[in-house]
């Protein structure tokens, strides 16, 4: 397996911070920039979830914090999906008046970036 999740992990922030910045590709299993721009975007979220609703920075911290820091972000973009309180927060913020050049920004690189994505899985490219 490429990586060894462990409980041990949770507690051991300096591998995680290690992990964070360990970059080896933009789409790579276990050192891919996606990931760590998922949780970047997860955790500069969490501040918002707890003035939105306290359970939903709980949920955040179980499905979002912890899954990064046990499997130190090999696939993490599948259990930031899970982390439903962000999307909230990220629609919130981009679906006021005065942010709608940030919503069409943010618009058109998802799309761009599923389109790669898409490619990618179409070429048999998706595993590195």
């Amino acid at each position: 397996y490429l990586n060894s999740p462990s409980v041990a992990y949770l507690i051991d922030i300096p591998r995680l911070l290690r992990s964070l910045v360990h970059v080896e590709d933009v789409f790579h299993p276990t050192g891919g920039l996606v990931d760590r721009l998922c949780f970047v975007v997860m955790v500069l979220t969490l501040p918002a979830m707890w003035r939105l609703d306290r359970r939903y920075f709980w949920w955040g911290l179980a499905a979002g914090v912890m899954p990064a820091m046990g499997t130190q972000f090999v696939s993490y973009t599948r259990f930031v999906e899970m982390v439903f309180p962000m999307f909230l927060v990220l629609a919130l913020w981009l679906g006021r008046k005065e942010r709608r050049g940030w919503f069409w920004y943010t618009v058109s690189v998802a799309g761009g970036l599923q389109i790669v994505l898409l490619f990618r899985h179409l070429t048999l490219l998706w595993t590195g």
